[in-house]
């Protein structure tokens, strides 16, 4: 699927008109990162030993840029809805857990 040049034509264009993803998406499942897979430049396979499923990868520094560009929107949307400055902390400490970023990462 992340390899597929229509799958990643669509979540681009659907990132780019709702780029709301870090607010509403679900961290205890892989959604965001199937969809951010689908967003980064290019994406490598690796067969894990083992492993039924390949692991998908990309480029470290892109991840970061676009989770980067996206914590405006999760800030946008957590004023909205009225969040506290610790909650919102607590949501962006989560997502950058969630993608292997800081000391909590995978």
């Amino acid at each position: 699927m992340h390899m597929i040049p229509e799958i990643r034509r669509f979540y681009a264009n659907f990132h780019e008109a709702w780029p709301y993803w870090l607010y509403f998406c679900n961290l205890g499942e892989d959604t965001l990162w199937v969809m951010s897979m689908c967003c980064l430049p290019e994406v490598n396979t690796l067969q894990v030993d083992g492993q039924t499923k390949v692991a998908v990868t990309g480029d470290p520094i892109h991840l970061l840029t676009f989770i980067t560009k996206d914590l405006i929107r999760l800030n946008e949307i957590c004023g909205r809805a009225e969040m506290s400055p610790d909650q919102v902390l607590q949501r962006t400490r989560a997502v950058f857990k969630y993608f292997g970023f800081g000391p909590d990462g995978n």
